[in-house]
């Protein structure tokens, strides 16, 4: 059983944690904001971008975490 257990744990794959960035800026009107990443980036996300509660549930200054994808003018 012991042997069993090791065998599994080893198959186990780790995520790495998605960076924690903070809101910078929010235009709710415009349907966009702006988050400070940790590096000194600033890096712009829309509504349509939002997962979990959804962008009317975000305020300035809050903490995110985020993943970064391409998009028409950069990541």
């Amino acid at each position: 059983l012991q042997e069993a257990m090791r065998r599994r744990q080893t198959r186990l794959k780790y995520r790495e944690a998605a960076p924690a960035a903070v809101i910078a800026k929010l235009y709710p009107y415009e349907g966009y904001g702006i988050i400070a990443a940790p590096d000194g980036r600033e890096l712009r996300f829309e509504r349509a971008d939002v997962a979990g509660e959804g962008f009317e549930a975000l305020r300035a200054g809050q903490e995110v975490a985020f993943a970064e994808q391409p998009g028409e003018t950069g990541m």
